[in-house]
């Protein structure tokens, strides 16, 4: 029955769990003690439910500790402690979509539509993404293009890129027709040691590595900084993901982009609304205004092309009869713009953070007390 209407085993599962209950539940609206036990006792159950769903389907430990493949009905996730890596859709109808800190309507999602295009000649740009984690960035590959993933943990490697038992992105990507290759090893290291042709250079460069508890100074200092903007083009775009629980980085990129005269924006993206996203915080760094000028560009971001295309395609399924005046065609012009404005924001320095470098680096000063 299930199949006839549509529906999905998981979504009819999660229908009789909670939609049945919900309504029964509705049925003492007008007692509301009687309602308020029963809205309760559903959110009580709800987070037991929870809390047995989750199945551990792999689990190893390396120099840099110990590594989970977690199951539950709808996702498999990659984590670390309480570091989450990333996860996939179990269903494979949803293998292709990037999710958690890489969604398409969060930052990175903007950062890939608007510069991960081809070229006049059709070519897609070469990209670079340190840390592989599930390999979610692999999504974002297309047929010729060229990705290479930086990462130094042995055991992420055999999760995520040497075979699609438990992530399908790096393998997808493959079978779109992407060269996705993996360097192993420190990421700073194995990339400076690389002596990369104008046109092997990357035009992004992501950086992601500072999710967990313990981070990788050593990957944003100036340094570090420097030998990135040896492996990118003259447009491309180095991109920090610094989501992080207990720092707060962008006064620490910020404060290297004026010592190396760049320019940045930010993006803190708190929409979890779409299945499988997570709010994370990006930003932003290149040699110029005029690189990052896309991102400040509505026509370049997809999600707000679609709510310009909202409007028009309303009023193109409109008779000449029903079609609103040139006031309420404002008005939802009006309210797309609206909900469409340009996310992304300079970053401000801070003197007390001071420039981080090989020599010198203040936890205590990002620290979000």
């Amino acid at each position: 029955m299930a199949g006839w209407i549509g529906l999905k085993p998981a979504q009819t599962l999660a229908i009789l769990t909670y939609g049945v209950p919900t309504v029964l539940c509705y049925t003492f609206v007008e007692r509301p003690f009687r309602f308020g036990l029963s809205v309760g006792a559903i959110l009580l159950a709800s987070g037991f439910n929870t809390l047995f769903d989750t199945t551990v389907s792999y689990q190893d430990r390396s120099f840099f500790g110990v590594l989970k493949v977690e199951n539950d009905r709808f996702f498999r996730r990659l984590v670390h402690g309480t570091t989450l890596h990333g996860k996939q859709f179990l269903d494979p109808d949803g293998h292709g979509i990037p999710l958690t800190y890489y969604h398409e309507t969060g930052p990175i999602g903007h950062v890939m539509a608007a510069y991960n295009v081809p070229d006049k000649d059709n070519k897609y740009p070469n990209c670079a993404f340190i840390g592989l984690g599930t390999g979610t960035m692999a999504a974002y590959a297309n047929k010729g293009q060229h990705v290479t993933f930086y990462d130094i943990d042995p055991v992420v490697k055999r999760i995520a890129f040497d075979n699609d038992k438990y992530f399908t992105f790096v393998e997808d990507a493959r079978t779109k027709g992407a060269k996705v290759d993996l360097i192993l090893g420190d990421a700073r290291l194995t990339m400076e040691r690389q002596d990369l042709t104008e046109e092997e250079k990357y035009k992004i460069i992501v950086v992601d590595a500072f999710s967990s508890d313990a981070i990788p100074i050593h990957l944003i200092t100036r340094e570090a900084l420097k030998m990135y903007l040896t492996k990118i083009t003259p447009d491309g775009l180095i991109c920090f993901h610094i989501s992080n629980r207990y720092l707060d980085l962008k006064p620490v990129l910020a404060n290297l982009a004026r010592s190396e005269n760049l320019k940045t924006l930010y993006f803190s993206d708190d929409d979890e609304a779409e299945a499988g996203k997570a709010r994370s915080t990006w930003v932003v760094l290149a040699n110029n205004q005029k690189a990052l000028s896309r991102l400040l560009t509505k026509e370049n971001l997809k999600p707000i092309q679609d709510e310009w295309d909202r409007p028009l395609k309303m009023l193109s399924g409109m008779s000449w009869e029903q079609s609103p005046g040139p006031g309420s065609f404002a008005l939802m012009l009006l309210g797309a713009l609206k909900n469409t404005d340009a996310p992304w924001e300079p970053v401000k320095t801070r003197d007390d953070v001071g420039v981080w470098s090989d020599d010198y680096s203040n936890l205590l000063s990002v620290f979000m007390w």
